[in-house]
């Protein structure tokens, strides 16, 4: 996993902190801010997510209004 890229596409990354080790963690953090996408950090929990990413929403660093969400 510490051997992949994030892809120029992506629009958004959240991170679930329950099943990732702290130095992956890490390497993700440093290359989103590299490329200017915004990373939320977040539990396995539908409640936790809605929280962090209406947090990230309100920070106005990024625009999230053209944003895609994959499953």
């Amino acid at each position: 996993m510490r051997k992949l890229k994030i892809p120029t596409d992506t629009d958004v990354i959240i991170i679930f902190t329950d099943f990732i080790e702290h130095r992956l963690t890490e390497k993700i953090k440093a290359e989103s801010k590299e490329m200017n996408i915004p990373c939320i950090f977040s539990r396995r929990a539908v409640s936790d997510l809605s929280k962090q990413m209406d947090r990230c929403q309100q920070c106005g660093l990024c625009d999230f209004t053209n944003a895609k969400f994959n499953n």
